[in-house]
């Protein structure tokens, strides 16, 4: 019981986590860099408890709008409009 207490408050942080995340990012490509610091800063506040290695996040159509990982990424290196889901 308590290893499975212990599974579903942390589920329920991540599941946190991520939906701040994805209110706060603006859905411009053109706020990018915006949106890297700030999820950057969300990464860093988490915390090595949370075990967060990076956060990505991507518009409705593939693109992405922001992440987390340093060095930052080359955007046209993980374009990912070409993924089922983003064409449905």
């Amino acid at each position: 019981r308590l290893v499975a207490a212990r599974i579903e408050d942390r589920t329920h942080s991540i599941r946190t986590l991520v939906g701040v995340a994805a209110h706060a990012v603006r859905p411009d490509p053109a706020a990018a860099r915006a949106n890297d610091s700030l999820l950057l800063a969300i990464r860093s506040d988490a915390g090595a408890g949370f075990s967060v290695t990076n956060l990505w996040v991507y518009g409705a159509d593939g693109r992405l709008l922001g992440t987390s990982r340093r060095p930052l990424p080359d955007p046209a290196t993980v374009d990912v409009r070409d993924r089922r889901y983003f064409q449905e």
